[in-house]
């Protein structure tokens, strides 16, 4: 799939679906960091950036699958013993 073309300022921005997809990614898994600088190599129209695309892709969604769902999980309370835990 070819990117889409936009002009910008005085120079020409290649639009590409898989490093925005990167970029989404990284928002994602909070690492904006990570995600301003993908957006300026984006913009850039870095060659090496490009060409790590797939494989950073891929590692992503590797990241994306292992990480837990929620920050916390499921909260467990015990029951209100008066301000006291048993055997303890």
């Amino acid at each position: 799939m070819s990117g889409v073309t936009t002009t910008c300022g005085s120079y020409v921005m290649r639009h590409d679906p898989a490093s925005a997809a990167v970029e989404v990614m990284l928002r994602g898994l909070k690492m904006y960091g990570m995600a301003q600088a993908v957006g300026e190599l984006i913009e850039q129209g870095a060659p090496a950036f490009k060409a790590a695309v797939p494989i950073l892709s891929q590692l992503l969604k590797a990241e994306m699958a292992e990480r837990p769902k929620g920050s916390l999980g499921p909260v467990h309370r015990l029951p209100d013993q008066g301000g006291t835990v048993p055997g303890l």
